[in-house]
């Protein structure tokens, strides 16, 4: 239920929310900072890039996945 309210109220505010999406790679500006996210719908395959001024990994368990993506040779920190 609190899942569902936190997606329901963001996507009042005028956020874009997405199910069965994973994050393929992340995109860079000038100077290397992450600038966005390029997304893969798993489900139809089809690929975008979803720009952002802030990228915030909430990937939970997989959260050493997503930091792969910024640097595959982060060592993991989750167990």
């Amino acid at each position: 239920r609190l899942l569902i309210h936190l997606l329901t109220t963001a996507a009042e505010r005028g956020a874009v929310v997405l199910n069965y999406a994973e994050a393929a790679a992340l995109t860079r500006g000038p100077g290397g900072a992450v600038t966005g996210v390029v997304v893969r719908d798993v489900e139809g395959g089809r690929e975008f890039t979803a720009a952002a001024k802030v990228v915030v990994n909430a990937a939970g368990p997989f959260g050493d996945e997503v930091r792969r993506l910024a640097d595959p040779a982060t060592p993991p920190i989750l167990a």
